[in-house]
């Protein structure tokens, strides 16, 4: 297990947060969730809501990943399988015991298996006529190690999230990268 401290360096290093930008989740709170999905979270996902789990900068662009998100990430995979499910009556729901939907954005739903000997990260997708579920990463600390540089460019300036209706990039922090002109 990577110590959580390199993600924060990290992030720090890629301009993605500053140390004030961490807020954490206290150890009350995090028991309380646990209560309300009756989940025993892992340990390293404990660490990244106690150091960051209300927010890390701007390590999350659009995609919900935050404690605050994970009912409502819940809610959203509900509305999506029940949108599936009523084209599909005979699907069985995708999600194996003990998982904890950790992330979402879009069709795409992140997540890990609670009382597991491994962190293991899987991505659910819907899709029209299908529901796609494969491995994503091998531990909750390579996972965030790829949001953390995916979040980052080359040059290590935030990744920009979105387009504006005039062309400019907007980035998360919602200043406006003027395009190149030639």
């Amino acid at each position: 297990m990577m110590p959580f401290q390199h993600l924060l360096d990290l992030m720090i290093s890629n301009d993605i947060a500053q140390l004030g930008d961490f807020v954490g989740v206290p150890s009350a709170e995090i028991q309380a969730m646990e209560l309300h999905f009756n989940l025993k979270f892992p340990v390293a996902y404990r660490e990244f809501l106690q150091a960051c789990g209300r927010s890390a900068g701007h390590l999350a662009g659009w995609s919900s990943i935050y404690f605050d998100d994970l009912k409502e990430i819940t809610e959203e995979f509900e509305f999506h399988w029940g949108t599936f499910k009523s084209a599909q009556p005979c699907a069985n729901n995708p999600l194996p015991h003990h998982a904890l939907l950790i992330a979402h954005y879009e069709n795409h739903f992140d997540y890990l298996i609670c009382d597991a000997s491994s962190t293991a990260i899987y991505r659910l997708s819907f899709n029209h006529d299908c529901i796609t579920t494969y491995s994503f990463s091998d531990s909750f600390e390579a996972y965030m190690e790829s949001m953390i540089l995916a979040a980052a460019d080359s040059s290590g300036q935030i990744a920009p999230f979105f387009i504006d209706e005039c062309g400019n990039m907007i980035k998360d922090d919602l200043r406006i990268i003027a395009p190149e002109v030639e």
